[in-house]
């Protein structure tokens, strides 16, 4: 089933960007993907100098090959107008308004998924209460509104980097703020199903006044050996992370530094709660997913 924040922000995008003329914020927003991708489709197209090989004073090695003489720019992003373009070609639709349309289509795409995942990651992080407020000033931003449709490199990462950061295992907020009223069934490790359980006592910064983080609804909650609470609505996927930031780092290495940081913390703490095993195992699924 498609979520509904998914069929809002589709039907918004689509609504403020394909009925208008479409302007150009810089030039880039061509040379990194429109041109290469029709050049390598219809044969012709500029290619800037980020996308040509560097000359080479060294020997002809793998190091001054791919790095001091390799290109600056990847075609992962220019690969999907290819794709369009293809189609377009193989359906003898390339000389119609859709060779301008059809990417078009795929910046409002992007967009659209930029708030969905915007609006599952404040979910997870503030509580379902703050969800629909991010959606909203996602929505109502006139720098995303302008910036994310265009075919800009940062499109993409914003993108990805918004899923990783989903799927990202990160830290979980102290409970000591939040006392929850646990009944005696619950602490047979069973499921609590009433929606009268749950007890906020004391608010913080993150709650938002409605529900704590990671929290959506009371029949949600399962405790676990731990005797800790979790939710069941928002499940990290370590490996799925890797490959989305991967991704994003390949388009624009600039997100380096994000990751590093991110990638430090998770491994300290695991270091702290699970030991050498549970650090050895992060680091092993970030390398087989990477």
């Amino acid at each position: 089933m498609i979520p509904s924040p998914f069929i809002v922000t589709l039907v918004i995008r689509s609504l403020l960007i394909l009925p208008f003329p479409h302007t150009y914020f810089q030039p880039d927003e061509f040379y990194q993907a429109f041109e290469p991708a029709h050049r390598h489709v219809f044969g012709f197209g500029f290619l800037t100098w980020e996308w040509r090989d560097l000359p080479t004073a060294g020997d002809d090695t793998w190091w001054h090959r791919t790095i001091i003489g390799g290109r600056m720019r990847g075609w992962i992003w220019p690969g999907i107008f290819v794709a369009v373009y293809k189609l377009l070609q193989s359906l003898c639709l390339d000389h119609t308004d859709l060779i301008v349309m059809a990417p078009r289509c795929v910046g409002v795409l992007v967009a659209s998924l930029t708030d969905l995942y915007t609006y599952r990651l404040s979910a997870k992080v503030l509580g379902s209460g703050g969800s629909a407020a991010a959606l909203f000033l996602s929505l109502t931003s006139l720098f995303n509104a302008h910036l994310l449709p265009r075919a800009l490199s940062t499109s993409p990462e914003t993108l990805l980097t918004t899923m990783a950061l989903y799927y990202f295992p990160l830290p979980v907020p102290s409970s000591t703020s939040t006392s929850v009223n646990v009944p005696a069934a619950a602490m047979k490790h069973t499921t609590i199903s009433s929606t009268t359980d749950t007890i906020v006592d004391k608010l913080n910064y993150v709650v938002m006044d409605r529900n704590p983080p990671f929290v959506v609804e009371p029949k949600q909650y399962v405790i676990n050996p731990r005797r800790t609470l979790t939710n069941r609505r928002h499940k990290d996927n370590f490996a799925l992370s890797v490959c989305l930031a991967m991704t994003a780092l390949c388009i624009r290495p600039t997100t380096l530094s994000l990751w590093a940081f991110l990638g430090a913390d998770l491994v300290w703490r695991m270091w702290r709660t699970k030991g050498l095993l549970g650090t050895l195992g992060i680091m092993t699924t970030a390398a087989v997913a990477r």
